[in-house]
Order: structure tokens, then C-alpha cells, then sequence
């Protein structure tokens, strides 16, 4: 019986209310109440195609309910979504569907529809008021601005790197790093410099420079939609590969390569050669009987097979050598080319462009006993050896008497030559240049410091950098001749005494420095291998740690881009072996 009352209800009510309210597709009215009371339970709910897809640039957007739609009134979804979506229509397509369309949007991001005006044929109002589309052009990927993926340990060098993301980043935590270096690393917070962009800050621990790499992700990282970050950085690190052991113990030399890319170790305490072959693993002695010398040779390319070595002593013997030695790479075979005009060692040797060998200054007797003022006798001529012809020049005057100099030829042509000493252990501050031109020297410009037992090293833009000097009057300084303005400045003050330390360029313009003592003595952070960021900061980058600490080893760049060092005297004394660093063999 009550279930009877009720189905009549409805009907009552309609007897009994204005025909302004009889409509039966408005939930308002009372028809449509009793409709509502009288239909099935279902709840009206309404939905995009597919909720979750992600969509490129978005123009239109398929709305798809669950029942019949009423009282469908355009005017009130436009207005309701006329914040966020531009131009919009709206238009029926079946009984339960519609299609809205609209300016295309293309930034990434979370859009809202709003659809609280719609209500069910049964009068029903829409449960869920809104819904949300997604447009996400691409997933979000990261880089570290200006880092190529074959580095050195620099990498480290600022304590921080600086991730770029290609689009907007909600959600972001520290990076997942991996590799045989990750246990060195230790990440410790981060900054938001922006939306697409955060800092990390990180320490280090290395125990080696041994070649390696790191892994770099983001596995908590996510856009504005959700994606996670899904690429990942692999960096290849650049570093120290051990090398064949060399047969007799050398310090105080210079590595040379010949036109093959051999690489020849001449004398340096033994008088002996030997050679690593360009394709071979082991260095072979092809010379074990050179005539004695101790110290102070030089020795210089004179063609692709051909080494000149040049003056020296013969210790205990006072006198320095006047003898000129023509080595062949290839053989071992060593003659007697020519003699000096005057007797020289710890002198200079630099050869000019036309191929002529310019020989500057240098020691040519010793007084025994040394007293503590004078205890050797310095030239202040030059001479000149041609070896087309085998022949030298008369001795030139230099504008100073000069041992324990460096000299290098200029791209210009003339030869720039810097510090040294004269009769005692004092070290000079001045320079001066020689103008094959003229056959003739001129002053140079002053040096900051007086140094001396140092090294020169012509750069790629011309210019000389001056280092590693071991009478410098405790002053640690790198310098640089710049040959634009003429002048020779302190590029930087490292916080290592690197004398008789090894530096060479790198192809990306950093010079690196290995090894190095103080006072004729080791000192242990010379393991640090260091880079010089020349032209950008001139600051010292650290490198990771040397397997020892070395110095008045010799060093050589391979026509590769390989750099080579070798030989010279470690803790307990000479060291045999060798390494490379950057591309292995």
C-alpha cells in the first residue's frame, strides 16, 4: 500500500503546481523532482576521452557522460571556462556527448573544465564539477650547460654543477649518481635558481686520477604532468693511465718524439737511449754506451729522425763539453757532428724557423772547491749550428750572461729568453730576444720575479708561459710573456711548489701541471695534479690525486693530443715508470 501512495505522489503534485514548473528536464521543478525520486540510482558523472593522456598542442576536447544530458546550455560553459580557454564552443554530438573546441593551447600543463552547469535528462546534477586534460609536448630531459660528455676531473673542480631542464620541474630531489667515481662524490643539498634550473652542491674524496666515469639521474624528479625526468648523463673522465716501465733511471731531461711517434729517452743521468715504438708496449735500450755525461745536456729535434745533444758535464770533471752528438732515432747510432766554441751546459737550445739551432749562454767551468759566492763561470755569447750543413756560426753576444735559462722561438721569428743566473746562484729578472734577422739581441721586458732553473712553454696563441722555477726567491708564481703588449705578468700564484714540475696544454685550452718538489725535496701535495684555466679564471683546477709525488721527470705532448710523462725521481728515489693522460694507447 505505501508503495502504491508513492507511485501516485508525483502525479498529485503535478495536479496541483503551475505549469511553470512542469518541466521534466529541470531539476528545479517539481515534475522533474518526482521524476528524479522515481528513477533507477546513478550518479551523473561526466569525463574527458581519456583523463590521464598526455596531448600535444590541445584545440578540442571530447566531454563523454554516463547518462542522457539536460538542460544542455552552452552560454554557461563558456562563461564557466572563458579564464583559461579562449574562443570556446560547445557542441552536442549524441544524447550523452559533446565537444568543446577552442584557441590551441601549447604550454605545458594541468587545464581545468569546468562543468558544474550540466545536469542528467533525469534532473540529475553532475557529481564531479570538473576535469582535468594534460598537455605535455615532450618529457622532461636535463643537461649541465657548456659540459661535453668527455671531461676531466674539473668536473668537480667548483663544488657544484648546474642542471638545465627543458621544461618546468614540480617536483625535484637530489640526483642518483653512479660509476666507479660515485663513492668520491658526496651530493649535500641544492637550489632552485629558477623553474627549469637547480644547483647541487657536492664534496669530494678522490684517492686517484685514475681515467673513470660518472653516471648522473633524476629519479625523483617530475614536470608540471607528472612525467618523470627520463634521461640520463653519462661523463666520461679523463685521467692517468699507467705506462710501459722505462730500463735505466733518468731525471732532468725532455722527452722527444720523432716523426714516427717514437718516443726517445736520451741521457738524463745514463748515458743511454731508449725508445717506446708508436705501436709498441714496452720501452727497448737501443744505445747502452753513449759517452758520459751526468748533467746538463741539451737535446733537440733537428728533423724527423735526428736528435742533436748538446754540450753537458761530466761530473766530477770541472770543464763543461763543447761536443755537439747527432743520435739516430730510429738506430741508436750516436757520431761526433761537430764542436762548440765555447764549452756549455745547463745552456739553451731552440730551434728557429728556418731549422738552424740557436745555443744561448750556459755554464762552462766549475771552481773547486765551490766558494760561496762564485762557484761557476757563465757565457754570454751564442752561436748558431746549421745542420744542412754542419756547421756553427762565431759566437754572438747575448745582452746578458745567462745559465738555467729557457728560450722560445716566437711566431714572429725571433727567440724570446727569459731569467737564469750568472756566476752565482742568484736568479735574474730580466729577458731579452734574438732577431735571426739581425743576428742580434735586444732587451726584453723585465720579469715580475728574478727566477731561474725554470721552464718555458709556447702556447697555441703565441704567447710563453714560465713556470716550475727552483731559484725563484720562494716565490711560487706562474708567469706569462704576452707577446701582443710585451710584457711579461704573474698569471696566478698556486698554492703548490711545483719546482721542476711538467705542464702542458690540453686541447681545450687548460694547461695541466704535474708533479713538482721545493727545495730539491718531494713534497707530497705535488700529487695533486692541477689545471690551469688559462684565459678563463687563470685559476688552479685540481685534478685528483698522482699515484706518487714526483719531480725532474720529463713530460712530452703526443701528436694525438696525448700527454706523456715519464721518468724523474719519486719518494725512494728514481722512478721507472710512465703514464698518459687522456686518449690510452
Amino acid at each position: 500500500m505505501n508503495r502504491i501512495l508513492l507511485l501516485l505522489l508525483p502525479l498529485s503534485l503535478n495536479c496541483n503546481v503551475p505549469s511553470s514548473q512542469t518541466n521534466a528536464f529541470d531539476p528545479n521543478s517539481a515534475t522533474g523532482l518526482g521524476l528524479s525520486l522515481l528513477a533507477l540510482p546513478q550518479t551523473f558523472d561526466c569525463d574527458t576521452d581519456s583523463s590521464d593522456r598526455r596531448y600535444g598542442e590541445l584545440n578540442q576536447v571530447l566531454i563523454q557522460c554516463n547518462q542522457k544530458i539536460g538542460n544542455f546550455s552552452k552560454r554557461f560553459l563558456v562563461e564557466d571556462n572563458a579564464s583559461i580557454f579562449q574562443n570556446m564552443e560547445a557542441n552536442l554530438l549524441t544524447e550523452s556527448s559533446f565537444l568543446l573546441t577552442f584557441d590551441t593551447i601549447r604550454d605545458d600543463g594541468m587545464y581545468t573544465i569546468q562543468l558544474s552547469s550540466l545536469v542528467s535528462n533525469n534532473g540529475d546534477p553532475i557529481r564531479r564539477t570538473a576535469v582535468n586534460v594534460f598537455i605535455d609536448n615532450e618529457f622532461p630531459s636535463f643537461r649541465i650547460p657548456a659540459t661535453d660528455p668527455i671531461s676531466d676531473y674539473s668536473f668537480f673542480s667548483n663544488r657544484y654543477w648546474d642542471f638545465e631542464f627543458n621544461e618546468d620541474i614540480d617536483g625535484f630531489s637530489l640526483p642518483k649518481i653512479t660509476g666507479p667515481t660515485a663513492s668520491s662524490v658526496f651530493l649535500r643539498s641544492f637550489q632552485r635558481l629558477s623553474s627549469k634550473s637547480f644547483r647541487v652542491f657536492f664534496e669530494t674524496n678522490f684517492v686517484n686520477n685514475n681515467p673513470s666515469f660518472i653516471n648522473l639521474s633524476f629519479p625523483g624528479a617530475r614536470d608540471k604532468v607528472g612525467n618523470p625526468v627520463n634521461n640520463s648523463l653519462t661523463i666520461q673522465l679523463i685521467g692517468m693511465s699507467p705506462g710501459p716501465n722505462i730500463n735505466r733511471p733518468r731525471s732532468e731531461f725532455e722527452p722527444i718524439v720523432n716523426g714516427d711517434g717514437d718516443i726517445i729517452l736520451i741521457y738524463g743521468d745514463h748515458p743511454s737511449i731508449e725508445v717506446l715504438r708508436h705501436e709498441g708496449t714496452e720501452f727497448q735500450v737501443i744505445n747502452d754506451n753513449l759517452p758520459p755525461l751526468t748533467r746538463g745536456e741539451r737535446s733537440i729535434l733537428v728533423d724527423d729522425r735526428n736528435i742533436l745533444v748538446i754540450g753537458g758535464r761530466n761530473s766530477p770533471e770541472l770543464d763543461s763539453k763543447r761536443e755537439v752528438l747527432s743520435v739516430d732515432s730510429k738506430t741508436g747510432v750516436v757520431r761526433l757532428v761537430g764542436l762548440m766554441n765555447e764549452r756549455r751546459a745547463t745552456h739553451s737550445v731552440t730551434r728557429l724557423l728556418d731549422g738552424r739551432i740557436l745555443i744561448t749562454g750556459g755554464i762552462s767551468s766549475f771552481i773547486n772547491p765551490p766558494s760561496a759566492s762564485f762557484s761557476f763561470f757563465t757565457n754570454n755569447t751564442a752561436e748558431i749550428f746549421d745542420p744542412t750543413n754542419e756547421t756553427f756560426s762565431s759566437n754572438i753576444t747575448m745582452r746578458s750572461t745567462r745559465a738555467y735559462h729557457c728560450s722560445v722561438t716566437l711566431d714572429n721569428g725571433r727567440v724570446f729568453i727569459a731569467g737564469g743566473v750568472m756566476f752565482n746562484f742568484a736568479p735574474l729578472d730580466t729577458t731579452e730576444f734574438f732577431d735571426p734577422a739581425t743576428n742580434s739581441f735586444s732587451r726584453g721586458p723585465a720579469l715580475p720575479i728574478p727566477l731561474a732553473v725554470h721552464k718555458c712553454l709556447k702556447l697555441s696563441d703565441g704567447n710563453v708561459l714560465i713556470y716550475g722555477a727552483q731559484l725563484s726567491n720562494f716565490n711560487n708564481s706562474v708567469l706569462l710573456y704576452n707577446t701582443a703588449r710585451n710584457e711579461v705578468r704573474i698569471l696566478t700564484n698556486p698554492d703548490i711548489w711545483r719546482e721542476w714540475s711538467v705542464a702542458m696544454e690540453l686541447s681545450d685550452g687548460g694547461i695541466l701541471f704535474n708533479g713538482g718538489g721545493f727545495r730539491y725535496a718531494l713534497s707530497e701535495p705535488s700529487r695533486l695534479i692541477q689545471k690551469l684555466d688559462y684565459g678563463k679564471s687563470n685559476s688552479m683546477l685540481d685534478l685528483g690525486r698522482d699515484t706518487k709525488s714526483i719531480f725532474r721527470h720529463g713530460g712530452v705532448k703526443l701528436s694525438d693530443g696525448t700527454l706523456f710523462f715519464v721518468g724523474g725521481v719519486a719518494e725512494q728515489g728514481y722512478s721507472y715508470s710512465s703514464q698518459f693522460y687522456g686518449q690510452t694507447r
